[in-house]
């Protein structure tokens, strides 16, 4: 830095212009609005989730096993602010609604990183974030959630397939295409084999690459489970054909088979949870110069319930 100049800042202050501009529009907007679907009084069953995505600058550490016992270590930076209705039901929401915004719109350049405490409330609008973010988060800075999930379509899908139910239903999960329909053909013609670009367009080119994200791995998800299902509903009526109408299929060693495979699922489930819950704990302990037996940073409570998936044998 050359004496006497300045050194360079965001264009603005993300506490003092941000954050207060969205409490002070998100305090607007609740007073005196209708409770949220799915709120206490509202007459619903957590009918609403908002989901706000961010991008976790020190990240959360995960530890999964394979089925060799191979243990995988790993690091996400992919953080997302989560909302029920009964939270948005309260007026304390409003603060951790604005830093969690505040959070995602902390463009680098424009914004500097925003600060979320988890476990232990900050100052000056910064709440204990625990109950919100993802789960094994410690205290860290946030930037932009478009840099790795703008178009965050899988937490929608796990909202959408988590919803309960009590009879059959067909579950959909609307999304807005600003431009959709077959894009124009391109008119450029492809490169030659000496147009090699020079440096700037170059890392230009890498950047924009390394922006561009995809959902084609959404959809493809989608119509996979939409083949599983469809596949499931064919083999249950064969079934049912099978049995006749006073048969019984679920005799013998078929039901004790399922229910091991059943316990072996959840048991596997559990393992990968409390094993990536661990890992960020210590990791946590480790960066701040904490013992290993000390209290973990996030007050958060592993996942009540537990998804039935079925078991894939995979290694390293």
């Amino acid at each position: 830095m050359t004496p006497g100049r300045r050194p360079h800042r965001p264009c603005c202050t993300g506490n003092d212009v941000l954050l207060r501009g969205l409490g002070k529009a998100l305090a607007g907007l609740v007073d005196g609005a209708p409770a949220a679907p799915g709120a206490p009084g509202a007459g619903d069953d957590d009918s609403t989730r908002v989901f706000i995505t961010t991008t976790l600058l020190a990240g959360v550490e995960s530890t999964f096993r394979d089925d060799y016992g191979t243990a995988i270590r790993d690091t996400t930076h992919r953080g997302l602010f989560t909302f029920n209705a009964e939270q948005l039901g309260t007026d304390a929401v409003v603060e951790a609604l604005a830093l969690a915004a505040r959070s995602s719109a902390s463009f680098p350049g424009a914004f500097e990183p925003a600060f979320v405490p988890v476990g232990v409330p900050g100052t000056d609008g910064h709440p204990d974030m625990a109950p919100y973010v993802n789960s094994g988060t410690r205290t860290q800075f946030c930037a932009d959630g478009g840099l790795l999930a703008n178009r965050p379509l899988g937490p929608a899908l796990q909202a959408v397939f988590e919803r309960p139910a009590k009879k059959e239903v067909r579950r959909v999960l609307a999304y807005v295409v600003p431009s959709p329909g077959l894009a124009d053909p391109s008119t450029v013609a492809p490169p030659g084999q000496d147009e090699v670009p020079s440096m700037g367009p170059a890392l230009l080119a890498d950047v924009n690459a390394l922006q561009s994200q995809t959902i084609t791995a959404e959809l493809n998800a989608i119509a996979a489970h939409n083949e599983r299902a469809r596949s499931r509903q064919r083999a249950e009526s064969r079934l049912a054909v099978l049995a006749g109408p006073d048969g019984e299929l679920a005799t013998g060693g078929l039901r004790a088979e399922y229910r091991t495979v059943y316990a072996q699922t959840i048991a596997r489930t559990a393992a990968n949870e409390t094993l990536r819950q661990l890992a960020s704990h210590t990791g946590s302990s480790r960066r701040m110069g904490a013992p290993s037996d000390s209290a973990p940073t996030s007050t958060r409570s592993p996942p009540q319930r537990l998804r039935r998936s079925p078991r894939v044998c995979w290694a390293t």
